[in-house]
């Protein structure tokens, strides 16, 4: 089994149009699920150092971040995988939607490495919000083009049309569900009121 993920992280990083057809051989979702698991938990370790608390509140903040992470990381990838999916058959391209989704999984396993570069920043004095700000924000756009390129090897469509398709996606991934979160809390508010 970690043979098998290694595969998949070197193949979503290093040889992309190779990768539907080792996923055809070797799909798994637990797998999937271990290296979002990793992601979270990397993620949650990094914002953490990076952002100085007490040191008897730092487990448990830890654990909170865990839990949120964990949920980006389950919810976001599939959002990202249909809305590209849609675009593209929109432009008349078509593929497995479980490739993608697969693909864009593994591609956010780029945030793993969330806790050494924190530890990078910190080294570099580039503490607090802005150092998670920074962290997030160059780890989330190595994501994005390697989703771009994977995408665009998957459903055969040129990298500038893809970037727009991709770039789309993931604002409209990363902006709604903040929106609906803000929409509801309103809402319960105003029933409340």
């Amino acid at each position: 089994m970690n043979s098998v993920i290694i595969n998949n992280l070197y193949l979503v990083w290093f040889s992309h149009e190779e990768f539907p057809l080792f996923y055809s051989e070797y799909k798994s979702t637990s797998r999937e699920f271990l290296i979002s698991i990793l992601s979270a938990f990397s993620l949650s370790v990094g914002s953490v150092y990076i952002t100085p608390v007490h040191m008897y509140d730092a487990p448990f903040v830890i654990i909170g971040e865990f839990l949120m992470h964990t949920l980006f990381f389950l919810a976001i990838p599939p959002v990202l995988a249909y809305n590209i999916d849609y675009q593209a058959r929109k432009l008349n391209k078509s593929a497995d939607i479980k490739i993608i989704l697969s693909f864009v999984r593994y591609s956010l396993s780029i945030l793993a490495l969330s806790a050494p570069f924190a530890m990078i920043l910190a080294a570099l004095k580039i503490q607090g919000s802005v150092g998670f700000v920074v962290m997030v924000l160059v780890l989330s756009i190595i994501a994005v083009l390697n989703t771009l390129k994977g995408a665009s090897e998957v459903y055969k469509i040129d990298k500038n049309m893809m970037f727009r398709i991709v770039f789309n996606s993931f604002l409209f991934a990363l902006i709604v569900p903040p929106l609906l979160c803000f929409y509801y809390i309103l809402t319960i508010l105003s029933v409340i009121l």
